[in-house]
């Protein structure tokens, strides 16, 4: 869900769940209302915007708990701080994929037990009890990384 909200925001695509307005107060900085999020979006857009060298102030606040809706603010010391937001939403895009595509990769489908979480092959449940195989030393690392929890 993210993921799409970032792909639509980065494409500077039209939609009537995101609003953008210049802050008439404030030199150089907008208001950008999402509506259908919360704070998982706004703090990683906010948090990935203090990152730009340009940017001077990002912060979200929702309104209220039961309105879903996020209402970012960003001032830069760019001219124009939408472009500032939809780079960030690119990265953020990118950022996406990569984690997507490395968890294809390093992630494969057992096929083995027919979804049992118990087929001995070095499996584990992961969302939704799908069983993966993971290879020896995958599981030996989370092993050692399972005795330092002790």
């Amino acid at each position: 869900m993210i993921h799409d909200l970032v792909m639509m925001l980065a494409n500077s695509c039209v939609s009537c769940r995101v609003t953008v307005e210049r802050d008439e107060k404030i030199h150089n900085a907008i208001i950008v209302t999402v509506l259908k999020e919360d704070h998982t979006f706004g703090n990683l857009l906010r948090m990935h915007l203090l990152r730009h060298p340009t940017v001077l102030f990002a912060g979200y606040k929702m309104p209220h708990p039961l309105e879903h809706k996020v209402v970012l603010s960003v001032r830069t010391t760019h001219d124009n701080p939408v472009s500032i937001v939809q780079e960030a939403l690119g990265e953020l895009y990118n950022m996406c994929d990569h984690l997507t595509e490395n968890f294809r990769v390093r992630v494969v489908p057992c096929g083995s037990c027919g979804g049992s979480s118990s087929c001995g092959s070095g499996s584990m449940d992961v969302a939704d009890g799908v069983c993966v195989a993971l290879s020896q030393e995958q599981v030996a690392k989370m092993r050692t990384q399972e005795s330092y929890m002790d």
